[in-house]
């Protein structure tokens, strides 16, 4: 299993217990590399996430599970103002907190939802109960599993794999 990073343990941790005390923690990353047109990642841009039903969704789920706190992972660029103005949406990265934060956050999530991306391999090595999306036979291929399996081998009960297109109501 990975390990937070220590020298940004102490700064998650007061996040934590401070600006985050009283809530669930989940961490989200939704691919949005078309916004970031300087990654020049074009093709790929068909594993990007619908970015409308995930703002739908954490609208929603802020009115109905308002001690739910959201944190987004991931590059700014790839991050919409509207999802930023939202109250229970924060980005570490607008607090000055980078990746190994991010990262040693996501080790104390109560859950994980995000897209089979780099982040969700740091899921896939944890405890964190996680529900990854975007699964795909490229995704397939590189973790050496059957197309449609919904859990890694080594996965535990609540860590699940989707396949389907990422929805508000999913």
């Amino acid at each position: 299993l990975l390990r937070p990073s220590m020298g940004c343990e102490p700064d998650v941790t007061g996040l934590l217990t401070k600006r985050f005390a009283g809530n669930r923690i989940v961490a989200i990353q939704m691919r949005l590399r078309r916004l970031d047109a300087g990654y020049g990642a074009e093709h790929t841009y068909w594993r990007d996430s619908d970015f409308l039903e995930w703002y739908e969704f954490l609208k929603e789920a802020g009115e109905t599970h308002p001690d739910v706190q959201f944190v987004v992972m991931g590059r700014l660029q790839e991050k919409p103002l509207e999802l930023l103005r939202l109250p229970n949406v924060i980005s570490l990265r607008t607090l000055g907190l980078g990746l190994g934060h991010e990262l040693s956050l996501l080790l104390r999530s109560d859950l994980f939802m995000g897209t089979s991306s780099g982040f969700a391999a740091m899921a896939n090595f944890s405890e964190v109960p996680y529900f990854i999306t975007k699964m795909n036979p490229g995704a397939c291929r590189a973790f050496a599993i059957a197309p449609g399996s919904e859990r890694l081998p080594f996965a535990g009960e609540r860590q699940i794999l989707v396949y389907e297109p990422e929805t508000r109501d999913l």
